[in-house]
């Protein structure tokens, strides 16, 4: 009976997961198509492209897509509470604030290069990392649709067009990198359509903490076997192939960590507790990941390694904080609290069973 349900239950998952999943490779295989073919041109060049998509796009992306994780709350309620008419309405107000937002990101782009000389950075990689961000500005306001766009589909369970967008998007992006030019205004992010359906029933949030772990421990199994390997398909330099090849130790508990921490991240997002995610996150890595990263890094000498071993320090305590907030919190409680957070964001909640009784007349002889 017991493997019965869980077959069941893990159709049902990978029915949403798989498009979810392919989504998400497809998106971040633009970015690493275009640090394997920029790569191969030169350690500046590779450098430069790895600067602006890990500082300056990351800057951009987190911000934005925390941002749309409000929508990834309200979204989701809605559809739950039986409330589709909201969900155009939450997408619309989203649109006007992560667009103004975008606009207000604009400058980062447009000053990296004195930034990152201000910053100290070499002079030719900051020179070079400021020329490629002006032509990803459009995957900015791209961003700024896309999040919305993604949230809302996701909470209808409409994945499927998403991953064929994407998937479009990464061909698209591959034919014109290999004439040398490098397309990041992210058609897949801009062409994905709308539709509305209810959503269908979610696997046990334990069932789903022990998949995960089971997919990122394969994944990690594999980047530790291949870790020499892996740095050969981004760059001809020796000795940046080298020290990369070194840090595949901790790639690998990297990866298991984070096929869990998304789970658990989802989970609290999906209740509204951004806020409360804001705050572990900050202290996690700020007063954790950081110090002890920065104490490894400098002080004892191990440099880049020290500095990621201290951020994975920090992401273990953060899984672990929100694997015990999850598992203790009382989610009968969290459901009414949902209920009342469409209401106030102007839905109606559904009738209760006890409202749609209607109240029998008195009868004349009573007083």
């Amino acid at each position: 009976m017991v493997c019965k349900k869980t077959w069941e239950e893990s159709k049902k998952m990978w029915h949403i997961a798989g498009p979810a999943i392919l989504t998400a490779i497809f998106q971040f295989s633009i970015g690493v198509v275009t640090v394997a073919y920029v790569g191969h041109m030169g350690g500046v060049e590779l450098a430069a492209i790895s600067i602006v998509q890990n500082v300056i796009e990351g800057f951009a992306y987190g911000i934005l897509l925390g941002m749309g994780s409000a929508l990834e709350t309200l979204c989701g309620q809605a559809v739950g509470a039986g409330q589709l008419n909201m969900l155009g309405i939450y997408m619309q107000r989203s649109w006007i604030i992560t667009g103004v937002t975008a606009l207000i990101l604009t400058p980062v782009y447009i000053l990296t290069s004195p930034i990152l000389k201000g910053l100290h950075q070499n002079h030719d990689i900051a020179e070079m990392a400021g020329k490629f961000a002006i032509w990803v500005i459009p995957e900015l306001f791209a961003y700024a649709v896309n999040f919305p766009l993604q949230k809302f589909l996701q909470s209808q369970s409409k994945v499927w067009v998403m991953t064929i967008i994407s998937g479009f998007g990464l061909g698209f992006h591959y034919e014109l990198s290999t004439l040398g030019v490098d397309d990041r205004s992210g058609i897949q992010h801009c062409c994905q359509c709308e539709s509305v359906q209810r959503t269908r029933g979610s696997p046990s949030k334990g069932s789903e903490i022990l998949r995960t772990a089971l997919i990122g421990l394969l994944f990690s199994v594999v980047v530790l076997i291949s870790r020499t390997h892996l740095p050969n398909l981004f760059t001809d330099v020796p000795e940046v192939a080298r020290e990369t090849a070194k840090i595949g130790y901790l790639l690998g508990p990297t990866i298991l960590l984070n096929s869990i921490q998304p789970v658990l991240s989802g989970v609290a997002i999906g209740a509204g507790w951004q806020s409360m995610v804001a705050l572990i996150n900050t202290g996690c890595y700020y007063l954790f990941g950081l110090p002890i990263g920065a104490v490894l890094g400098f002080k004892f000498k191990l440099n880049a390694l020290g500095i990621w071993s201290g951020m994975l320090v920090g992401c273990l305590v953060q899984t672990v904080i929100l694997m015990v907030i999850s598992y203790r919190t009382n989610w009968q409680k969290e459901a009414f609290k949902a209920e009342e957070r469409i209401r106030t964001w102007g839905g109606l909640s559904e009738p209760q069973e006890h409202e749609l009784v209607p109240t029998s007349p008195k009868k004349d002889n009573e007083s």
